[in-house]
């Protein structure tokens, strides 16, 4: 195992209805574990992966120095209102 890599056991406990395991402040720390996680299974093995915060790396698509997406607005779909009765 590299340094990085701790291995610990954990009793799985009994928590209402369900089952669960108590994870270690330590290890919670380096897998940047915070509120919510995403649990997979693969192989038989469980695997968390940290759930990001929601709307995270919004402010970076939309600063001012991101291109601008295509619009949605497509202007091929007029009608007779459009060209003639609408004013302003």
């Amino acid at each position: 195992m590299s340094e990085s890599t701790k291995s610990i056991q954990a009793s799985i406990v009994r928590i209402g209805n369900s089952n669960g395991i108590r994870i270690p402040k330590p290890l919670l720390e380096q897998c940047g574990f915070e509120h919510k996680v995403t649990m997979t299974v693969v192989d038989g093995k469980l695997i968390l992966t940290p759930l990001g915060a929601p709307r995270s790396g919004w402010s970076e698509v939309f600063c001012d120095d991101a291109p601008a997406p295509e619009l949605l607005i497509d202007d091929s779909l007029g009608n007779d209102f459009d060209e003639h009765e609408w004013t302003w």
